[in-house]
């Protein structure tokens, strides 16, 4: 399959006129008006076998508060996955699959690399409730650039649930890094040593609201709540480089946490898709963000709502 998909997000509201430290407190400088353009290839080489190619480019459409200087900069993303699914273990009913990524992101890359156990099937599932995915297994992850010499070690365990709940309703429990130990390399022979964790949790709802032949419109929902940890209190003060920040955090008084930053995101968006082939969709859809601007465990707040746009199509092979 290939698709393309463009979002527009517009001014966040009550968006500070500075970056300032005063205007993040009280009104939240905020995202600047952006598009983003994604394009993904899926390409199935076996029936085993699975590749996946997708980039995004994000171009700011206004000059950033934080650099006069610079405007309508862009942000570019590529992420190549490849899967290969041994399905089942010899008469049991465990999925076995291996799960590698390689991420290149503005500019900072990673490997990553997942061996994962699927146990879903010995789930007991009916027509009001199914579970399609309990996976788990190690993860090895590695992380490099920024411009200098550091680079980043982790190896870990990877959990996943997703399950369908009746009446359009589906939830999702990510353990991006149940535990994970961690090294990174400060590029002055030095290494930062943690023991992590990272958490992600999707509850997400689709309610038909008309379907007529090629035609049909639904109202689209999902809340989203991320969070970040130290499994040691002395790990929260770690250096945030890369891919390693909210972990922990110190407050005000000097004093280590275990529970860093969490990031709750509510998405609603009303879709219309058009089957214009038997293997061609077009879409289109308007709604937002509402997200908490503030993501301190302590001190989380400011709600800001931020308006989007999407549109986009994908033809099925």
């Amino acid at each position: 399959s290939v698709g393309v998909e463009l979002r527009t997000q517009g001014k966040v509201e009550n968006k500070g006129k500075k970056a300032t430290e005063e205007n993040a407190r009280k009104g939240w400088a905020g995202k600047e008006p952006n598009v983003r353009l994604e394009t993904k290839a899926s390409v199935n080489f076996t029936e085993n076998q699975n590749l996946e190619v997708r980039t995004r480019q994000t171009h700011v459409l206004t000059k950033t508060d934080s650099d006069k200087e610079e405007s309508n900069h862009k942000d570019t993303q590529v992420r190549i996955r490849h899967t290969y699914n041994f399905g089942k273990l010899g008469s049991s009913k465990v999925g076995f699959k291996v799960a590698s990524q390689y991420l290149h992101d503005d500019h900072v890359d990673s490997l990553r690399t997942r061996a994962v156990f699927d146990f879903a099937d010995y789930i007991y599932s009916n027509s009001l409730f199914k579970t399609t995915a309990l996976e788990i297994g190690p993860s090895y992850k590695y992380v490099w650039g920024g411009n200098d010499d550091r680079y980043y070690n982790a190896l870990g365990l990877y959990a996943n649930a997703e399950f369908e709940l009746p009446y359009g309703f589906g939830f999702q429990a990510e353990f991006e890094d149940a535990f994970t130990y961690t090294s990174t390399g400060k590029g002055d022979g030095k290494r930062d040593k943690a023991k992590l964790g990272h958490a992600d949790f999707v509850l997400s709802h689709s309610l038909d609201l008309y379907k007529e032949g090629k035609h049909s419109l639904a109202v689209l929902n999902e809340l989203e709540y991320e969070t970040f940890w130290a499994w040691d209190k002395k790990d929260a003060s770690m250096e945030e480089w890369p891919h390693v920040d909210g972990h922990g955090r110190v407050n005000s008084e000097g004093k280590n946490k275990k529970w860093g930053a969490y990031e709750l995101t509510y998405t609603p968006k009303l879709q219309y898709n058009y089957q214009a082939t038997e293997f061609v969709k077009l879409y289109a859809a308007i709604g937002g963000e509402y997200v908490n601007r503030e993501n301190n465990k302590s001190t989380a707040r400011y709600w800001r709502w931020n308006p989007t746009a999407w549109a986009g199509m994908k033809v099925t092979f």
